[in-house]
């Protein structure tokens, strides 16, 4: 007679295992920072220097300091050239112990790797960085205030308050998937291995 009532009432023994290895398999939002913190350093740093030094050797380094050369092809060598050869991680993942992986069974595609990590670096990182710009250019600069600048800041703003509520309701409902994530179908995996029990 008790016994359906308790099976009910607490969760069986497949429920359990089951919301562990949801829990094992998380990736917090600190470590993905973490990562994108380490990549960064390293895009801004070493090979910010070793272009500097190379085009300061062959007497170009004002090319040094250009868009392809600063931003372009770093990104290009470190956070996507890199996790398509690795299949998923850059040195910051690696690092954390997190893999870009597929969302669904079978195995994650070099191209979606570099489409996922394209869209963020060379689409979402980029037009935040705009908007930033334009928004202190406006309110610092009074001759800067045209209609063609406020129109620019119109739909730069309305581009990153789209990240901001996908962020937003990406926290809210505890999915671990942002839009770049859900085009390309990828996900940020634990590659942490769980001890076993003695």
């Amino acid at each position: 007679m008790l016994a359906p009532i308790i099976a009910k009432i607490f969760p069986n023994r497949d429920k359990l295992d089951s919301s562990s290895y949801k829990r094992a398999e998380h990736v917090g939002w600190l470590r993905r920072l973490v990562a994108l913190f380490i990549d960064y350093m390293i895009v801004s740093t070493i090979c910010s220097l070793m272009i500097e030094v190379f085009f300061y050797m062959i007497g170009h380094r004002g090319m040094a300091h250009t868009p392809l050369f600063n931003y372009i092809l770093p990104i290009a060598i470190v956070l996507i050239l890199v996790p398509m050869v690795t299949e998923g991680q850059t040195f910051g993942k690696s690092i954390v112990h997190i893999k870009i992986t597929n969302f669904y069974p079978g195995k994650l595609s070099r191209l979606r790797i570099g489409m996922r990590q394209a869209w963020i670096y060379y689409f979402t990182l980029p037009i935040s960085i705009a908007w930033l710009k334009q928004a202190k250019l406006i309110l610092t600069v009074e001759s800067a205030r045209t209609k063609l600048n406020a129109f620019v800041l119109v739909i730069l703003s309305a581009i990153v308050l789209g990240f901001v509520f996908d962020f937003l309701a990406a926290l809210v409902t505890r999915r671990d998937r942002l839009f770049y994530d859900l085009i390309v179908h990828t996900k940020q995996q634990n590659t942490l291995k769980k001890r076993g029990r003695k």
